[in-house]
C-alpha cells in the first residue's frame, strides 16, 4: 500500500521531544522526509532514529529560534538537499512560570522570540519553497 506522504518533505521544529517528536514520528510512517529542527543534537538524533525505525528518512538541522539567521538556516538546508517543502510543523515553543514580579524582560523576550517571532519567520522563509510545492501546509502549534 502506497504510503501518503512518499516524497514529500517536512520540516517539524521541536522535533527532539514530546509533540515534536511524534509528529516527526506519525510523518515518517506515512513515509515522509524530515527534517528536525531544535538544539540538541543527542535529542534530535534519538528522534532521527525513530524517524527511520518508522519508514521515513530524516534530516538533522541544529537550530536555535531565536537567531534569525540559524532559522533561515534551517530553511537554506532544506532548499540544497531537497529542493522542495511541504509540510511546515512550527511546534517548538518555550514558557516561564513565574509571576509577573519575578519575570524579567529577558525571560519575556525568549518566550516571544520563540512562541511568536520564530514561526513568524520561518513561515516568512519557507514560503517560496511551500509554494513551489504547489499544495504546501503550515502547522502552528501553541499552548498557553
Amino acid at each position: 500500500m502506497a504510503k501518503q506522504l512518499a516524497s514529500k518533505v517536512a520540516i517539524v521544529t521541536g522535533a527532539s521531544r514530546g509533540i515534536g517528536r511524534a509528529i516527526s514520528v506519525a510523518l515518517a510512517q506515512e513515509a515522509a522526509t524530515v527534517v528536525l529542527a531544535a538544539r540538541s543534537i543527542q535529542k534530535l538524533q534519538e528522534t532521527a532514529d525513530k524517524v527511520t525505525e518508522a519508514g521515513g528518512k530524516a534530516e538533522i538541522v541544529i537550530t536555535e529560534l531565536t537567531e534569525e539567521e540559524s532559522i533561515k538556516n534551517l530553511v537554506k538546508v532544506t532548499s540544497e538537499k531537497f529542493s522542495r517543502l511541504d509540510i511546515l510543523v512550527n511546534n517548538a515553543g518555550v514558557t516561564h512560570s513565574a509571576g509577573l514580579e519575578e519575570t524579567t524582560t529577558e525571560d519575556w523576550e525568549r518566550c516571544m522570540q520563540v512562541n511568536a517571532r520564530a514561526p513568524f519567520i520561518l513561515c516568512r522563509e519557507a514560503l517560496p519553497l511551500l509554494k513551489k510545492s504547489q499544495a504546501g501546509y503550515i502547522i502552528n502549534i501553541a499552548s498557553v
